[in-house]
């Protein structure tokens, strides 16, 4: 799933079927959001050590790996320079040091509330094939793309009340 800033809301959007579809669904979207932006940022937790190099890896099965959107790869990439364009909260935390932290400790550090009954990252796969855990798997998507939202909110000194408000709009937009 990929969720994005949109007039103030947060949209997500979860991609399915099969997986060279899911990546040119991606993609798609990665490149309609550019035509109207300008520019993308990616944020998350432990996009630079899994999410991005498993999407290029996966794009490279089906793709010459060399045509994976500039706007996404680690190739190449010097890691201060990569931090223009993909925001790895996990690496970010960490410093020079190499203490990762999960997204529920980042959580924590950062006081902010992370559901006890949220499935764990390595649980995931379990609920991957089968077609009716999708809402399982969007739900889980979206919890930590909250999560990752308000911890950025937090670093950069917004309020929490801006932050309530964001996430109110997304509980709203899934009535």
């Amino acid at each position: 799933s990929a969720c994005y800033l949109h007039k103030g809301k947060i949209r997500c959007t979860l991609f399915t079927g099969e997986e060279k579809d899911v990546i040119d669904k991606f993609i798609l979207a990665c490149e309609s959001f550019i035509a109207l932006k300008g520019s993308i940022v990616s944020a998350g937790h432990n996009i630079m050590q899994h999410s991005v190099p498993y999407l290029r890896k996966r794009y490279g099965h089906y793709y010459p790996m060399f045509d994976f959107p500039k706007y996404l790869s680690d190739l190449e990439e010097k890691p201060w320079t990569i931090s223009s364009k993909v925001w790895d909260i996990m690496t970010i935390n960490a410093g020079v040091g190499e203490s990762y932290a999960s997204l529920e400790e980042l959580a924590y550090i950062n006081n902010v509330t992370y559901p006890q009954n949220l499935m764990r990252g390595q649980d995931l796969h379990l609920n991957y094939r089968h077609e009716e855990s999708v809402d399982i798997i969007y739900e889980y998507s979206n919890q930590r793309a909250l999560i990752t939202l308000q911890i950025i909110h937090k670093w950069f000194g917004l309020e929490s009340k801006e932050v309530v408000n964001v996430i109110k709009l997304v509980e709203e937009d899934k009535q």
